[in-house]
């Protein structure tokens, strides 16, 4: 598998925006789907239209480069690939031996700390970051409640992937629904239910949800 580093500055080639000094593995050389889906989600800052899209100015001019992006290097195409049904891809992890209990097993306390970097997750890959919330829309969220179910143990050496969805929207909260699956075998761990309601800061209290972020909560709703 080769391996190829984005400097900040090419001299030979358009660049990509959002991909200086990135490091991307390289499977095969790009399709024409794999163009496609790029072109349509690349954004407006990047040069994508503006590349010579035949075989051979591709292997002069970025055809690497492309077909990184294609691969998931690119966050936003990354994103869209992840949210079939509704559900993103929030966080991988790993057990280690530390995470045993008495039992030979994780323990329970472990599996919090685990769905907690993942809800984090979450609102960024929505495209509402933690970072940017209170000052695009005046509030943030606490947790009222979380809740989780235990179905399979997990072991040292185990790898986790956890995804996660907006199960329902209420006037003043969201539900999230996260799974915990092996990465290898795709068994079903556990699963997280968590409620986070919207808080004004400045009042400290709660509030409305705004408008604006229902609109994106809604697009990512499983509920039924």
């Amino acid at each position: 598998m080769a391996m190829l580093a984005v400097p900040g500055q090419e001299a030979a080639g358009p660049r990509l925006a959002g991909l200086s000094a990135t490091t991307c593995h390289l499977r095969k050389p790009p399709s024409a789907q794999a163009i496609s889906r790029l072109k349509s989600v690349a954004q407006p800052s990047a040069t994508v239209d503006s590349l010579p899209l035949d075989k051979l100015s591709l292997r002069r001019h970025g055809a690497k480069v492309l077909d990184a992006a294609a691969e998931g290097c690119f966050p936003s195409l990354a994103t869209r690939e992840k949210a079939m049904n509704g559900r993103l891809e929030l966080f991988r992890g790993v057990v280690h031996p530390w995470h045993h209990d008495h039992f030979g097993h994780m323990n329970v306390r472990h599996y919090a700390p685990f769905f907690d970097d993942a809800s984090y997750h979450l609102w960024t890959v929505m495209g509402i970051p933690y970072s940017e919330m209170i000052a695009a829309h005046g509030v943030h969220c606490v947790a009222a409640q979380v809740s989780t179910t235990f179905i399979q143990e997990l072991t040292a050496g185990d790898l986790i992937v956890i995804d996660g969805a907006v199960a329902r929207l209420g006037t003043k909260s969201v539900t999230f629904e996260m799974r915990m699956h092996h990465a290898d075998t795709g068994a079903l761990h556990a699963t997280c239910e968590q409620v986070e309601v919207f808080f004004d800061p400045e009042a400290r209290r709660s509030t409305e949800m705004p408008d604006q972020v229902r609109a994106v909560l809604e697009k990512f709703s499983v509920q039924g």
